[in-house]
């Protein structure tokens, strides 16, 4: 009897222990942004992204590309610094989203979306036309209008 007394009351002792005063660690609430949000970029051309992180001394981040850290040649990859580069053809669907996750606290995360063109960008346009509709498109433009 007084043998498992003493083991019962060391079995209490030891959870007791177990339980409470210990350290804890607070995860940070960190914020991320991204820039731009919404982007449109041609295939063989790069697009710079910018994030900012705050709320935590660690800053350092890390760069997705549709889940996948650093991206991969079906949807384009993604440099440690944010300069992305779009596959070498238009992936179906055409639109990636670029990720950036905080280390310090990996649930807090940023999103751009991603259009990947063919073609000729038209500045101030979102749509894709190749340089030679562009041209046409301008001389017939410039007729009309003399």
């Amino acid at each position: 009897m007084r043998t498992t007394l003493l083991i019962l009351f060391s079995l209490i002792v030891s959870l007791a222990a177990g339980c409470g005063g210990g350290s804890s660690t607070t995860t940070p609430i960190v914020y991320v942004t991204l820039s731009p949000l919404n982007v449109d970029v041609a295939l063989g051309t790069t697009q710079q992204f910018t994030e900012t992180t705050s709320g935590s001394t660690n800053t350092d981040v890390t760069w997705q590309v549709n889940g996948i850290t650093g991206g991969n040649s079906t949807y384009g990859t993604i440099s440690a610094t944010g300069l992305y580069t779009p596959p070498a053809t238009v992936p179906n669907p055409a639109t990636v989203t670029v990720t950036v996750i905080s280390q310090a606290n990996t649930a807090d995360i940023a999103n751009a979306s991603v259009a990947i063109i063919s073609g000729v960008r038209v500045p101030g346009a979102h749509s894709t036309v190749t340089s030679a509709l562009w041209l046409t498109s301008k001389f017939f433009r410039t007729a009309s209008k003399s």
